[in-house]
């Protein structure tokens, strides 16, 4: 491959064949203006530095700066950043106003025991309790089942969420985000509250059970379910001091706000970010004047939304006690039209399509 532009985008490549493959100028304007040439014409805006760091790297610093760590506490650091650096994203700014994103590392992913394990595609696991698609349950009673048997690994399908519309996507390989959990996987009788239900939710329980019987997962009829009884739990815990805490612990994430903002929305519009007004069409919008009225309506909607994520981060932590370790696939990409290309819109080129791999 030839060295690129000011974009980056490379004037051809050579196949597998050893065939010299050119790019055409017209793709190569189709890629430019995709990656925001028309504003940009003397080439991209200057992108912070990236320094990843892992145990036992040189962490010198030319200058002294200000550390800024991802859960928001700030630090001013002369030197070398310090010796305990937690991971995660972290920015430095220098005192010549420089910007250097910080990547904080572990040195290798935990080992897992020599041994053996099993695969599974969760949603079609499904037990006796299962309302017609595998949950987290199922998924910690299979963790302990596997360990009994001498496994010390579960691998199993990625569990991203999809866009919460009446239609669920039905590949864990196309979901809406990859950092927060579906809410199919919830196993509703578990939720903190759901005993207030009573009546409703029995009747529930005994309809998404019915759903076993069928030899195909109904996305769309778990999640009518599914979501129609979290509202109800919802309506009965929502003002909890348990929930209060819950939702307190959690309030300097400013990812999982957007998350939950984008589910509402989704909700509220029927669909993906396609489907959003111009005063939600990006989060900076909707966090401003702009959308100020929009973001009032649905703001008991996003913060049912990061309840149902905070719940189902219990619910997995849970699993992955049980027994054997718990290994998740990960998709390659995402919905471009969900949650974490709404919330990430400025780093993609949304015009573009690339094959399978790229």
């Amino acid at each position: 491959m030839q060295a690129g532009d000011d974009f980056g985008i490379a004037e051809g490549w050579w196949g597998v064949d050893g065939t010299w493959h050119a790019t055409t100028a017209g793709t190569r304007a189709a890629l430019r203006r995709s990656m925001g040439a028309d504003e940009h014409p003397d080439g991209p805006p200057e992108s912070p530095s990236l320094w990843f760091v892992r145990p036992g790297d040189d962490t010198s610093i030319w200058s002294p700066g200000l550390l800024t760590f991802e859960d928001g506490t700030t630090l001013e650091v002369q030197g070398s950043l310090p010796a305990e650096l937690p991971p995660g994203s972290h920015e430095l700014i220098s005192d010549g106003g420089h910007l250097t994103r910080v990547l904080s590392l572990p040195s290798r992913c935990r080992r897992a025991e020599r041994s053996w394990g099993w695969t599974l595609q969760l949603p079609q696991t499904r037990s006796l309790r299962s309302w017609g698609h595998g949950d987290f349950a199922d998924l910690a009673t299979l963790a302990r089942w596997a360990r009994g048997h001498g496994a010390q690994v579960l691998a199993h399908n990625p569990l991203g969420a999809p866009i919460p519309s009446t239609t669920q996507q039905p590949s864990p390989y196309y979901s809406s985000s990859r950092r927060f959990w579906s809410p199919l996987y919830l196993r509703v009788e578990q939720v903190p509250g759901a005993e207030l239900l009573g009546a409703e939710l029995e009747r529930a329980t005994a309809a998404g059970c019915a759903l076993d019987s069928s030899a195909s997962i109904d996305r769309d009829a778990v999640w009518a379910l599914k979501s129609a009884a979290l509202r109800s739990i919802w309506a009965l815990v929502r003002d909890s001091s348990r929930v209060g805490a819950l939702l307190s612990a959690a309030q300097d994430d400013d990812v999982l706000m957007e998350h939950a903002r984008f589910c509402a929305l989704a909700e509220r519009f029927g669909g993906g970010r396609s489907s959003f007004p111009p005063e939600a069409a990006h989060p900076a919008v909707l966090a401003g004047s702009a959308g100020a009225a929009l973001r009032a309506s649905i703001a008991d909607d996003v913060e049912r939304w990061r309840w149902i994520q905070l719940v189902a981060d219990g619910q997995l932590a849970d699993a992955s006690r049980c027994g054997a370790a718990l290994m998740s696939d990960l998709a390659v990409g995402f919905d471009p039209d969900g949650s974490d290309a709404w919330i990430d819109q400025d780093l993609l080129a949304t015009g573009c399509r690339v094959g399978a791999p790229p």
